[in-house]
C-alpha cells in the first residue's frame, strides 16, 4: 500500500492531488490524508471528504512517521509560497523523520526530492506522469535560528495558530537567546498575540505567514452529525475547530479567531457565538457565519477579559460542555456577563445564496 499526504490551502493543490491519487490507484492500494486544519476548506468545497481523510495527523512529519509502519512508500504533496520556503519546510520534516525506513518522495513548487535514503522504482514514473523534476538542494544545518522563508513585508505572521506580529522585512528570523527568551528580527511583534502563544521552541513551532484561503462565492455547507455539546475556542481557531466539527455551537474569543473559526465551521453547519472588540488583524479573508450565529462586540481590550469570564463561569475551565443551553440561551447568559461593556449584538440571517447539503 502507498500513502499520499497533502498539505495546502488552495483548491488547486487538492485537484492535483486527486489526479495523482487516481494515477497511483492503477498500481496499488493508496491511503490519502490531508494535514493542517485549514485543509478542510478545499476538501469540503471540492467534495473530497470521502477520498481524502483529515485530522488523523497534526503535521506532515507526524503522518509520515505513522504511515511508514504500514506503507510500502509515501508521497508528500505540499504547497509553499516559494522555493525557499519549500526547501526550509522540507528541511524541518527531514530532521523529524530520521527513524523512518521507508521511501518518501516530497513534491513542492513543481520540484521533487527524497526525504529518506530509500527510493522506490515507481517514483520516476510518477514524476514523469506529473511533469515534475527531481532536484537535490543541500539542507541547512543550523537549526538554532528559525528563518521564515517566503515571508513578505506586510504579512501577518502566525505561531501555533496565533497572530504574533507583522513582517517588516523579508525572511525574518526567530530565536532564543542565552536566557531562553524569544527574540525576533524582521517582525513587528503583537504583544497580545505573543501572550497567547506563551513559551515555544522556534524550531518545532508551526509558523506561517499570510492569510487563510478565500472563496469568491459562498461555499456549500453540510449538515453534520451533531452531538449534545458546545465548545469554547480561545484564540486558536485551527486547534479549536478540531474538537468543534460536531457540536451544537462554538463560542469563540477574539476577532480573528471568531472570523476564522466561523469560516471553517460554516462548512459543517456549526454556528458560533463570537466575542470581539474590533482589533482584527485580517488573517481570514472569508467573512461568513452559519445562520443563527451571534457576534458580540465589546469595548476595546475586553474580549479576553470576557472570554476568561465565559471560560470560568459557563465552561468551568473546560473546552467543551455537554447538554448545553440553546445557542440563544447561551448568548443571553454571555450578554449578562458582558453587562455595560457591550457595544453591539449581531445575529447572522439566512442568505439567499446559502447552499446547505442535507445529505452529507
Amino acid at each position: 500500500m502507498f500513502a499520499l499526504i497533502v498539505h495546502g490551502l488552495s483548491n488547486r493543490v487538492f485537484e492535483e492531488t486527486i489526479r495523482l491519487l487516481n494515477y497511483l490507484c492503477r498500481f496499488t492500494d493508496v491511503t490519502c490524508t490531508a494535514v493542517g486544519t485549514s485543509c478542510i476548506k478545499p476538501l469540503h468545497d471540492l467534495g473530497l471528504q470521502n477520498r481524502i481523510s483529515f485530522f488523523n495527523h497534526d503535521t506532515m512529519s507526524d503522518a509520515i512517521s505513522s504511515l511508514s509502519e504500514q506503507c510500502e512508500a509515501i508521497i508528500c504533496y505540499n504547497e509553499s509560497k516559494s522555493w525557499e520556503s519549500s526547501n526550509r519546510f522540507r528541511s524541518i520534516i527531514k530532521t523529524r523523520i530520521t527513524s523512518v525506513r521507508c521511501p518518501v518522495l516530497y513534491i513542492d513548487n513543481h520540484n521533487a526530492s527524497y526525504l529518506t535514503d530509500y527510493h522506490h522504482a515507481i517514483f520516476e514514473e510518477i514524476l514523469e506522469q506529473v511533469a515534475i523534476k527531481l532536484v537535490d538542494t543541500p539542507l541547512r544545518g543550523d537549526y538554532l535560528v528559525r528563518e521564515v522563508h517566503g515571508a513578505l513585508v506586510g504579512e501577518n505572521i502566525w505561531i501555533n495558530g496565533n497572530v504574533v506580529g507583522t513582517v517588516v522585512k523579508p525572511n525574518p528570523i526567530i530565536w532564543k537567546d542565552e536566557d531562553n527568551k524569544i527574540k525576533y528580527d524582521g517582525i513587528k511583534p503583537k504583544e497580545h498575540g505573543l501572550f497567547h502563544v506563551g513559551d515555544f521552541n522556534p524550531i518545532d513551532a508551526k509558523i506561517r505567514t499570510g492569510y487563510s484561503s478565500n472563496q469568491n462565492t459562498r461555499p456549500r455547507c453540510s449538515i453534520s452529525n451533531k452531538k449534545p455539546m458546545a465548545s469554547l475556542i480561545d484564540h486558536d481557531a485551527e486547534k479549536g475547530v478540531r474538537y468543534s466539527l460536531h457540536v451544537q455551537y462554538a463560542v469563540s474569543i477574539g476577532d480573528d479567531t471568531t472570523k476564522n473559526a466561523s469560516s471553517l465551521l460554516y462548512r459543517f453547519s456549526v454556528p458560533i457565538i463570537g466575542i470581539t472588540d474590533g482589533d482584527e488583524d485580517g488573517i481570514c479573508l472569508e467573512d461568513i457565519r452559519f445562520p443563527g450565529s451571534i457576534v458580540f462586540k465589546v469595548i476595546p481590550g475586553h474580549d479576553d477579559i470576557v472570554g476568561s469570564e465565559i471560560s470560568h463561569e459557563l465552561f468551568k475551565g473546560a473546552t467543551t460542555i455537554e447538554n448545553p443551553p440553546s445557542i440563544n440561551e447561551m448568548a443571553d447568559l454571555i450578554q449578562n456577563l458582558i453587562g455595560d461593556r457591550l457595544v453591539s449584538r449581531y445575529v447572522e440571517p439566512f442568505h439567499s445564496d446559502e447552499q446547505i447539503d442535507s445529505n452529507s
